[in-house]
């Protein structure tokens, strides 16, 4: 019963574009303040640091994704509130605001 339609629709609500994209960008914050300096090995490590980062939500959104698939049927319509290409589009717009 911890586990039903009505419950993960509720979690998977708390998360819709708008406060992705907002907790993204915090982080993003995070981690370009530790890589604060004018020197471009720094930023060449901010940039390969944001990729990982990119690269581990891609692949979380992509495992929670193909759960709900395999839990839940296609008629229950449970699924994530933001697709793979959203991501996408939200760390590139961040990274290329920051340069």
């Amino acid at each position: 019963m911890t586990y039903n339609k009505a419950a993960l629709k509720k979690v998977v609500s708390q998360y819709p574009p708008s406060v992705v994209r907002k907790d993204l960008l915090h982080l993003y914050r995070k981690v370009e303040k530790h890589f604060a300096s004018s020197d471009e090995e720094q930023e060449g490590l901010l940039q390969v640091a944001w990729r990982g980062i990119q690269e581990e939500f891609i692949r979380q959104h992509e495992r929670f994704s193909r759960l709900i698939r395999e839990c839940y049927p296609a008629e229950a319509n449970v699924q994530m509130e933001f697709s793979v290409q959203e991501l996408l589009g939200f760390f590139s717009e961040i990274a290329k605001s920051h340069h």
